[in-house]
């Protein structure tokens, strides 16, 4: 958690002190990006550490209801991701804010507060994701590495597929929390989903990930 908060705020200051003509709200927190993958990484782990280590067994003798168990566990670490998201972004835009002597970085419209704001329900949509897999692949290595593959790499490549990958680029789960936190230029998504509309295919996909994990574990022995 400490680095998912250091890492943006590391960033903001050297982009701001690196432009000299100001810089977009966006770039300030370019460092959101890469802290989400340590919200990836932590809430794969809140899941797989326990099929590591044994106490799922624990765990779903003390809570039968296995749909509980992991609706639960999913709740609980979206609402620390979104802790953390917020804290981050606002920090963030502080102590970029701070640093930049243009006047630039200023909140001025319904989309700049959404670029800052935006980030913790993007951070607690992701470790929903995470939990998901974590739970769908048990072991941490597996999961970790398909998260940030995922995440990192495989949306990019699919967007260079000659003639239809830009179509399913704009569709996929990482590019529109992007977009909905951020600005369709930096993905390059030239025909972006509205606002909601990508909030809304992150959303389903979380959701349809814990979906398929919560009948994925009432299937399997823990």
């Amino acid at each position: 958690m400490a680095v998912a908060l250091l890492i943006p705020m590391a960033f903001g200051i050297l982009i701001t002190n690196a432009s000299e003509e100001g810089n977009s709200i966006f770039f300030s927190l370019a460092g959101m990006q890469f802290a989400a993958a340590v919200i990836l990484v932590l809430a794969a782990l809140a899941v797989t550490s326990e099929y590591r280590f044994g106490t799922i067994r624990t765990t779903l003798q003390a809570q039968p209801s296995r749909t509980r168990v992991l609706w639960t566990k999913a709740g609980v670490i979206a609402a620390v991701a979104f802790l953390i998201g917020e804290v981050a972004a606002w920090t963030t835009f502080a102590v970029s804010r701070f640093f930049d002597e243009t006047g630039a970085l200023v909140l001025r419209t319904a989309d700049d507060w959404r670029l800052v704001a935006g980030y913790g329900l993007v951070y607690a949509l992701l470790a929903v994701i995470a939990v998901a897999v974590g739970s769908l692949v048990r072991h941490p290595a597996g999961a970790l590495t398909l998260l940030l593959v995922w995440s990192l790499a495989i949306e990019n490549l699919i967007s260079i597929i000659p003639n239809f990958g830009d179509d399913i680029y704009r569709l996929l789960p990482f590019v529109n929390g992007t977009l909905f936190a951020g600005d369709p230029q930096i993905t390059g998504v030239t025909d972006p989903l509205s606002t909601l509309g990508s909030l809304g295919v992150l959303a389903g996909t979380a959701f349809v990930l814990l979906g398929v994990a919560t009948a994925v574990l009432h299937r399997r022995d823990a």
